[in-house]
């Protein structure tokens, strides 16, 4: 099964894909994605029942205006997901970060899980299309086998705020967690960490909305 949308952003450049679905099946369903000549595996997670909605993300570059996306959805293996919603947001990868401490370059360009540490900081430039308000969507991984949360420092135009991550107790596991700023016009975005967690990835802020997502990886 095939679904076509378009999705529309007013500068070409680095952009993740939001994918609100559905998948009853009981196990992981992948599909594929596609557009302007650029084609990425999905891996979809079982959600708790048809009516249970989750979001899963893929990175693409996408032209200014009119993108033509293309998800293909495999038939004939039980129950296929249902695809809700596309929505782009703007990406920033670790290439695009300032590293400063440990942190090089490398460490993300060898696809191994990189770790902050004690000092450690990476700094963004976020391009927000207007100055306001807006929510980060951190996703993270932290293995550390206790309960414990994890914190990461965040400066926002020079404003402290420490944030927690829950401990997933598993190396491979990705969760999601949100934090509120206040944004300006191509602000810079430090992360630090007074303790071990792992290392940012991504920050993104979405083309048309009071909303952006940072994404650990």
């Amino acid at each position: 099964m095939f679904l076509n949308e378009q999705v529309n952003v007013p500068t070409g450049g680095k952009y993740g894909l939001s994918i609100r679905y559905s998948n009853a099946a009981g196990s992981d369903k992948e599909i594929t994605v596609s557009t302007g000549g650029q084609e990425k595996a999905l891996i979809l997670k079982p959600t708790l029942n048809g009516s249970t909605y989750t979001e899963a993300v893929v990175g693409f570059t996408l032209l200014p205006h009119a993108n033509a996306i293309t998800v293909s959805v495999p038939e004939g293996d039980g129950k296929s997901p249902k695809i809700d919603s596309i929505k782009p947001f703007r990406m920033y990868e670790a290439a695009d970060a300032e590293l400063k401490g440990s942190l090089t370059l490398e460490d993300f360009e060898a696809g191994n899980p990189v770790f902050l540490n004690d000092g450690d900081e990476m700094i963004f430039k976020i391009r927000a299309a207007s100055a306001g308000n807006y929510a980060l969507k951190f996703r993270y991984g932290a293995e550390d086998t206790d309960s414990e949360p994890q914190s990461i420092t965040v400066f926002v135009n020079d404003i402290k705020k420490t944030h927690y991550l829950a401990s997933l107790r598993d190396r491979i596991a990705r969760s999601a967690s949100l934090m509120n700023v206040t944004l300006k016009k191509g602000s810079t975005l430090p992360i630090s960490s007074p303790l071990s967690s792992t290392a940012a990835a991504l920050i993104s802020v979405p083309p048309t909305s009071k909303s952006s997502f940072i994404v650990f990886s």
